[in-house]
């Protein structure tokens, strides 16, 4: 129903002027994604209502977008990365997990590197909050927009924000809520999708579920925005080539200014423009339809 929809402005610099890319998601549901011409951000407009949003996560995400266990091999590649940028955390005593899922990551860290630390999680799926209490770990809330972070003020070593935060409605106001529950020197580790290196094939790139598409720039202008600074960003490694990833140590910083520049604009815009230029090719679309067959025909 059209009255799911909301109109918004961008995050970043509140620019109403906006491109459309494209309006095609995974699983068939709309994304209505824009870039706005004055900061690049890439944004979902219109996206779904809160309470739409609200009611998918708690209900019907896991049978879209969940996937396989998987979670032992992706909290190694958070380990491995930090020890690499010489980040690990020494000794945290509580550790949040924001989207934890099952909690897959928490439950590694307790059995492989930190037993006596307090492990937390923010997770609003029914089914994943269930397995979370099973396993001992807090839930501290089942939204982020609640005011679960005055109950936390400055108490948390280590918080993982691992593809959760282009799935939020506000990502500054959630990045000012982490901060204000990180220790001072507390690191944060982030990681998303690069919007300048996306995967293919777009229609699965763009996702109703991701309200925001970031790249090194945009999500550095949030990060400032929200009184926090990235110490390392990482564009894909060996892991996973199509992930952004920041490291974020708390400090006494406040909110800076933003920094855009036409040419940021131009080349988020053309290389999501070229990528689908590619994709909508003739070549293309016959690969697509014979590898759709095959898949059928090994599967029948």
């Amino acid at each position: 129903m059209q009255t799911e929809f909301e109109s918004v402005n961008c995050l970043i610099c509140g620019g109403e002027d906006h491109q459309r890319i494209s309006d095609k998601g995974a699983h068939g549901f709309p994304a209505h994604v824009v870039i706005c011409r004055k900061c690049g951000l890439v944004f979902l407009n219109p996206r779904w209502s809160a309470e739409r949003y609200r009611k998918f996560y708690e209900t019907e995400y896991d049978q879209f977008y969940r996937g396989g266990s998987g979670g032992e091999e992706t909290v190694f590649q958070i380990v491995e990365r930090l020890k690499a940028g010489s980040f690990f955390p020494v000794n945290p005593g509580k550790i949040l997990d924001i989207g934890s899922g099952k909690g897959a990551s928490l439950t590694y860290l307790k059995n492989h590197h930190y037993p006596e630390a307090q492990y937390f999680a923010i997770e609003p799926s029914v089914i994943c909050q269930e397995v979370l209490k099973q396993n001992g770990i807090e839930l501290v809330a089942d939204q982020i927009e609640k005011d679960w972070e005055d109950g936390y003020q400055e108490e948390f070593d280590f918080v993982i924000m691992r593809h959760v935060l282009e799935h939020f409605m506000d990502p500054i106001m959630v990045l000012k809520k982490v901060k204000s529950v990180l220790k001072n020197n507390g690191l944060l580790y982030i990681a998303v999708p690069n919007a300048l290196n996306p995967s293919t094939p777009l229609s699965n790139h763009f996702r109703n579920v991701h309200t925001f598409y970031f790249n090194k720039w945009t999500i550095s202008n949030a990060l400032r925005l929200a009184g926090l600074e990235t110490s390392v960003i990482l564009e894909g490694d060996h892991f996973q080539k199509h992930e952004l990833v920041c490291f974020v140590v708390k400090n006494d910083s406040g909110p800076a200014a933003i920094k855009i520049s036409q040419n940021q604009v131009d080349t988020q815009l053309n290389v999501y423009l070229d990528m689908l230029s590619a994709e909508n090719s003739l070549p293309s679309i016959i690969k697509r339809k014979l590898k759709k067959i095959l898949f059928l025909h090994k599967n029948r």
